[in-house]
């Protein structure tokens, strides 16, 4: 008997100890499981807080294109919270319809099997749908990732943007002076004025060198240094010059430069280009009717200055030939010769007769 108690004893006291170290087997491995949980839940934790962080509504789809899952920000752009959300199939709330409207990105997405994209309006806002698939291992489509970005901004802008294309085409169109675009000296666009006043074809310009378009090459020489020294100095420049048409007619210029900003704008410059030759003929009239006004002021000036003297000089013959009648008078009284009054008296008389035609001259003779 005390054999057999001492056999049991021991065997109790190796299962006691086996019990202990299976419990504590135990007890680490309930320790590991709750670090692990803790870690799951953590990464769950940061998992949910960036998909809560994007911006975009971003929905998980299952198979059958039912919500399961949605992040913060479809309360954002659809105004619904995640508990309307989920459990209800995607175009109910992409679309507000009961059926996937023709062309779904979703229905598209699970005949490709590729990412699909769509543009749709929402009342006053623009979204983007993109759709990504889930695909199984057999590489069948077991969900999708559904993301909404509300594009209304950007489409608003898009909008701005053409519609100021529009206004600018329509005044580079309708401008009555010449409008293009050069790269270096070379002509890459021109508006329907620069072609009806030079009388060339788009064609024959684009994409050459302007040299053709002036007389000579010292004034395309001229017109480039002058213009470039602007563009350093002010940032813009003009200069007058001529072109010669396709015709052979000479035309005057205004011609103003100014350099194209942007990536694509290298070495660009805008210009416009005002044709003058009217003004010019004109300026040209006026310069010479001014010449003619002011030749006229001059005779003028000198026809009164001759009337002044005909007037006087007139005067001074009167009183010469007065007092030759006088002497002869005198002289027949005592029988002297006159040979000499005949002599002063001629004179006089052909001094009168300057007169005369000074008056005239002036358009004051009698």
């Amino acid at each position: 008997i005390g054999i057999q108690n001492a056999l049991l004893f021991e065997e109790t006291k190796r299962s006691a100890a086996e019990v202990a170290k299976a419990n504590e087997e135990l007890r680490t491995e309930i320790a590991e499981r709750g670090r692990a949980e803790h870690a799951l839940q953590e990464a769950a934790r940061q998992w949910q807080d960036t998909f809560d962080a994007v911006g975009d509504a971003i929905w998980l789809l299952d198979a059958e294109c039912r919500i399961v899952r949605c992040n913060n920000a479809t309360v954002r752009i659809f105004g619904k919270q995640p508990a309307e959300v989920v459990g209800r199939y995607c175009w109910e709330m992409a679309h507000g319809t009961s059926e996937p409207p023709l062309d779904c990105p979703v229905m598209r997405m699970k005949r490709t099997r590729h990412r699909e994209t769509t543009e749709l309006q929402s009342g006053d806002h623009w979204l983007e749908v993109v759709v990504d698939p889930i695909l199984d291992g057999a590489g069948n489509v077991g969900g999708a990732v559904h993301v909404v970005t509300d594009i209304t901004d950007r489409k608003r802008a898009e909008q701005q943007l053409r519609q100021s294309e529009a206004s600018l085409r329509s005044i580079y169109t309708a401008a009555p002076i010449m409008i293009g675009i050069v790269q270096g000296r070379a002509l890459l666009h021109a508006n329907d004025r620069m072609w009806e006043i030079t009388g060339y074809a788009p064609e024959d310009r684009i994409g050459a060198d302007s040299r053709e378009l002036y007389l000579n090459q010292a004034e395309y020489d001229r017109v480039g240094r002058e213009l470039y020294e602007g563009l350093v100095e002010r940032g813009r420049s003009s200069v007058e010059t001529r072109w010669r048409c396709k015709n052979g007619r000479v035309i005057d210029i205004l011609l103003s430069v100014a350099p194209l900003r942007g990536e694509n704008a290298s070495n660009q410059s805008a210009f416009t280009a005002l044709d003058m030759t009217e003004w010019k003929q004109a300026e040209r009239e006026r310069l010479a009717l001014m010449a003619q006004l002011h030749q006229a002021q001059k005779l003028e000036a000198i026809g009164q200055l001759a009337s002044g003297m005909a007037h006087d000089f007139g005067n001074l013959t009167t009183v010469i030939l007065g007092n030759v009648e006088l002497l002869r008078e005198q002289l027949a009284k005592t029988g002297l010769e006159g040979g000499s009054l005949e002599m002063v008296e001629k004179a006089a008389r052909d001094a009168a007769s300057v007169t005369r035609s000074l008056l005239t001259f002036t358009r004051q003779a009698p």
